[in-house]
């Protein structure tokens, strides 16, 4: 059963009432003339059109969308001149205007090919910025497609490419930076720029970061939900391109400017958490200058988090763009962006573990995790608390500030002729982001003792309090002590790309075989592309120190120590690094079938050869530096670690570091065609045959280093002796099948159906067979090298009605059947360490629905004109059958696996119950004004499978859902300015995780924090 925030939803709805009362009544005296110019070669909207009355010498120039409107009209008959460059002109005579009334006059241009086609890659130009010309890419394209172009995106205020996808019905984000895409998450989704498959340095992931592309670069978000054999064979829940921004029409010199505030940190005020050892500096780049821990030399530097002002919020962007005719047959052009922003966030909340305790029999109430001694003793049959346990929970009150550096550069030039098209382009993106988080755990101990008072040692839970079974002066002080964590975290992420394109017509005029078949000219188009990715986090430090007052009254600060003596301060400097080498090309063969239908054979290859390096190198220190105390009582509310700061630390390089090499190569070959079986049918079909080679290879590894693998039941083995097992070869030959067709028994409705086959891959990180611990005190991560790759079965069908240009009503279906399904799971190593590994799951089922609406209010009552309503709904069930380790992992909690699983299956990790968005746009073009709301609701979803520690158990996390509410408001200032206002996230919801139990009843909060409220404002000029 769905449940779908319908409270959010009907506060929603009022906005979007209230929002369409801003309408302007048409004028009762004077006319107009409005229409839509389309390409008629292409049959998208044509932008930048001059509209042109000849008798009166009024003007307009046509929009993105390819429309146009003229006001104040007097009544009478009028002639039209459209023109634009490289078209030929064309001129409509007897256009009437009545008094009081919209005339409606649409045009198409011809291109005039002896000049030229339009400088850009034809697939770019298909679909373009405008929703429209989008939503003819999709009509048009052999896979089921939904997109959004940049007009939709700024309306929003999405301000990259992760925003921006969750416009996408269907579409999410993971993390706030990972694409899901009908509920498979980044396993199943291939990420591409222009076509190009992107490289990731992401350490646990293989899935690109979407956040670090802005939208100032990003012409669209197009996202193929189907596959076809031209896509990669992962494109299993769909393929995201993201598609940069062309060479333009004509020359364009655009500036923006804008600044931010946000309600959250604007709160903090100067208690920002930060970090004072990082100076990002204008342009970052500063971790090559961050050298790693001389283990010689004592450390002295920055040890915890401190407190101050964030730094301002502000961004602009610079673009430029030209082409020019060289002769008769030559056109050359170039575009040129730059972007820089700094951004800054705060966050508070709450970070809490709990588990079913099991006391002689599973508990049905939840209780805090606790590490160290057992917190009872039983005497009587009665349980106590004990004065001797020293343990600690882990119930956090967490601050967090972010402070971020983006910025990068997009440049291209490009040639064409009549016949070919070459273009060069290169993308750079860096984004430095410095972390300081604080979290402290005080309601553990008032869990245990309400109504203690960290002043009072005779306060229950003190140093000098009673106990029930012990009587009085009891020592309380080590039970539940105060804990206090300090993170610091500085990453610097770059991406750039260098691709080179060509496309071509060859002139060999057409074949005619025999009567069924004419071929026309062949079109090639093929790609070389240089792609990289770093991840550089340099000196990440984390101290976790507690706090008790003891029998004297005095407040001590110390810190935890793990096996080994090793203290819980901990620097890391940790990199990666991946290089991608891909070309490929395509070759397009276009007939007319003896119906006088249109439809292609296709084929073409691909090679894309990945390497990976990842390196770490953490440092510990075993000194005991409670001697550095600087003096006999320290209050709590006191940071121990600013006493610190100015200490000399002897620290030690830890041994257990995981350094390994990755190479993966992905070679395929396919072949594809559209047949146009009568004018209503076509059907599509064709097959990839795709080669996986994918390596990994420990390096620099300890040799007392312990490996967990399956094949010794995930015990420990000594690195030394082992390395065999510790390295992952997989080498797959697969065969993906495509079958669809699409029916249009009307030129506005469409049916489209298919079958199709795909693959899913590890990543580099889950075939590592060893301990993987970002901070020490973690629970690590433990890979498995005999991962095998997943198939899945793909059906979907579609209904598509448009009742006119930009008017969409859709019904979609699909199903997915999954093997061998990479999942992850928590388990006991060696009966002591609780970690996470991934596993194959024998199989699991996707089955959805989508429903989408996007209606202009205008083509049903004029004096609605301008006002643009969106709505779309995504409905998923998973199962995955979890049969196997993970049931057997629960085999002494029986009472758990029939509460909590379905015979033997549950809800696949990652994967919403569903999703839906709103929206409204209105545009007034007389006085150049745009608004919008957006409404984006994300449903409760599986983020971590319940195991049990000890037979207790921990039940499974569900990320909760909920919505964020949008407004956008922009106004144009004459002919070359616009100004804008934005808000975002409106609504301000908790962001909650909780525990999720059949067997306990009511959800338990995991986590919970509120992202606070951005307002921003902005100019732009443009010439």
């Amino acid at each position: 059963m769905y449940d779908f925030g319908w409270c959010e939803l009907k506060n929603c709805l009022r906005l979007l009432f209230v929002l369409s009362l801003c309408i302007c009544g048409a004028s009762a005296q004077q006319g107009g003339i409005r229409g839509m110019v389309m390409d008629a070669d292409f049959e998208v909207p044509l932008p930048g059109v001059k509209v042109v009355i000849s008798e009166t010498g009024q003007e307009a120039v046509t929009g993105d969308a390819g429309s146009y409107f003229l006001e104040q009209v007097e009544p009478g008959a009028y002639t039209l001149m459209f023109s634009k460059g490289g078209y030929t002109r064309f001129t409509q005579p007897q256009v009437i205007v009545s008094p009081g009334k919209l005339a409606e006059m649409d045009a198409s241009l011809a291109g005039e090919y002896e000049e030229m086609d339009e400088l850009v890659v034809k697939e770019i130009s298909l679909g373009g910025a405008s929703e429209i010309g989008l939503l003819n890419l999709r009509m048009e394209s052999v896979a089921m497609m939904d997109s959004v172009g940049a007009d939709l995106m700024s309306k929003a205020g999405a301000s990259d490419a992760a925003q921006a996808l969750t416009l996408v019905p269907g579409t999410t984000i993971q993390d706030g930076k990972y694409a899901v895409v009908r509920g498979l998450p980044d396993r199943y989704v291939a990420s591409l720029m222009n076509n190009v498959r992107l490289p990731s340095a992401d350490p646990d992931k293989r899935a690109v970061q979407l956040d670090q592309f802005p939208s100032a670069m990003i012409e669209s978000m197009q996202v193929s939900k189907t596959f076809t054999p031209d896509q990669q064979g992962d494109a299993s829940g769909g393929a995201v391109n993201i598609v940069l921004k062309g060479i333009p029409d004509e020359r364009v010199l655009q500036f923006k400017i804008g600044t931010k505030y946000k309600t959250n940190v604007g709160d903090a005020g100067s208690d920002f958490p930060v970090d004072d050892a990082i100076d990002m500096g204008t342009w970052g780049h500063t971790a090559d200058d961050i050298q790693p821990q001389d283990i010689s030399t004592p450390w002295s530097g920055v040890v915890g988090v401190e407190r101050g002002d964030s730094r301002p919020m502000y961004d602009w962007s610079l673009t430029a763009g030209d082409k020019f005719a060289v002769g008769s047959d030559l056109k050359v052009g170039f575009v040129g962006s730059l972007f820089y922003k700094r951004d800054a966030s705060y966050s508070e909340g709450r970070n809490d573990k709990y588990w079913l305790e099991n006391d002689g029999g599973l508990q049905d109430t939840m209780t805090p995790q606790y590490s160290g001694d057992n917190p009872y003793l039983t005497f009587g049959g009665t349980s106590y608390l004990n004065p001797g346990s020293e343990l600690s929970t882990s119930l956090y009150d967490f601050r967090q500030g972010s402070e971020e550096l983006q910025w990068g550069t997009l440049g291209g030039i490009g040639a064409e002729t009549e016949n070919n098209a070459v273009n060069l382009l290169y993308s750079y993106n860096f984004t430095g982001e410095s972390t300081a988080r604080l979290s402290e755990d005080t309601r553990g101990k008032t869990y245990f003792f309400p109504g203690y008072d960290p002043d009072d040692i005779t306060s229950p839970g003190g140093a000098d309090s009673d106990s029930a079974l012990f009587g009085g002066n009891q020592d309380f002080s080590s039970f539940a002590a105060f804990n206090r964590k300090e993170e610091l975290d500085y990453t610097e992420r770059t991406a750039g790309s260098l691709q080179l394109r060509g496309d071509h017509t060859l002139p060999l005029g057409s074949l005619r075989i025999g009567s069924a078949f004419t071929f026309n000219e062949p079109e090639i188009d093929w790609t070389v592309a240089w792609s990289g990715s770093t991840m550089d986090t340099p000196d990440r430090r984390s101290l976790e120190t507690y706090w008790r007052r003891d029998d004297d009254g005095d407040g001590i600060h110390r810190m935890y120590n793990d096996d080994g003596g090793r203290a819980r301060l901990i620097r890391t400097w940790r990199s990666v690094d991946e290089d991608s080498f891909q070309y490929f090309g395509n070759i397009n063969l276009p007939f007319e079938a003896w119906n006088d239908e249109e439809g292609f054979l296709k084929f073409g290859g691909f090679d894309d050869s990945v390497e990976r390096s990842f390196d770490q190198n953490s440092f510990y220190t075993t000194q005991q530096l409670s001697s550095l105390q600087v003096q006999p009582s320290m209050a709590w509310e006191e940071f121990w670690s600013s006493y610190l700061n100015d200490e000399r630390i002897d620290m030690s390089d830890y041994p257990f570091d995981v350094n390994y090499d990755g190479a993966q190569d992905i070679t395929a070959f396919y072949l594809m065609g559209d047949l146009p079986v009568a004018s209503f049918l076509k059907i599509t079909g064709g097959v990839r045959f795709e080669k996986t080679e994918l390596n990994t290879t420990m390096r620099d590894v300890d040799p007392n280093a312990q490996l967990y693998i399956p094949a010794n039941n995930y015990g420990p083995l000594d690195f030394a002796g082992n390395e065999d097992q510790a390295n992952a070869v997989i080498d797959q030959n697969d065969v993906l099948p495509s079958i669809g067709f699409e029916f249009i028994p009307h030129d506005k409705i469409s049916f489209r159906g298919s079958y199709t086959e795909t693959i899913a891959r590890m990543t580099f990180k889950e075939l590592v067979p060893i301990e993987q611990v970002d901070t020490l005190g973690d629970d690590p991560f433990i890979g498995n090298p005999d991962l095998q790759m997943s198939s899945i079965r793909n059906y979907d069908l579609r209904f598509d009605y448009n009742p006119y240009p930009g008017g969409l009503v859709s019904v979609s279906w699909f199903y997915k059947e999954l093997k061998d399904v990479i999942d992850y799971r928590q388990q006991i190593l060696g009966g002591a360490t609780l970690a996470t590994t991934p596993d194959n799951y024998s199989e699991g089922t996707i089955n959805g629905y989508e429903l989408e609406m996007r209606q202009s209010l205008g083509e049903w009552w004029e004096p609605l004109e301008g006002l643009d309503l969106g709505a779309n709904l995504t409905l998923i069930q998973s199962e995955l059958d979890a049969s196997g380790a993970e049931l057997d992992a629960l085999a002494g909690l029986p009472e758990i696996i029939e509460a909590e699983y379905d015979d033997g299956t549950r809800d696949m990790m990652g994967t919403p119950e569903y999703l839906y968005n709103l929206n409204a746009t209105y545009t007034v073009p007389k006085f150049g004004t745009e608004l919008g709301l957006f409404y984006i609701f994300k449903g409760d979803a599986l983020k971590a499978a319940g195991t049990q520690d000890s037979n207790r158990y921990i039940p499974n996390i569900y990320e909760k859902g909920y919505g964020v509410l949008n407004f956008s408001l922009s106004q144009k200032l004459g002919n070359h300015f616009k100004v804008g206002f934005k808000a975002k996230n409106l609504l301000n919801p908790e962001i909650q995780s909780v525990y999720r139990s059949e067997y306990a009843g009511e959800d338990v909060i995991r986590t919970s924090y509120k992202k606070g409220i951005e307002y921003s404002v902005g100019v732009s000029t443009t010439w």
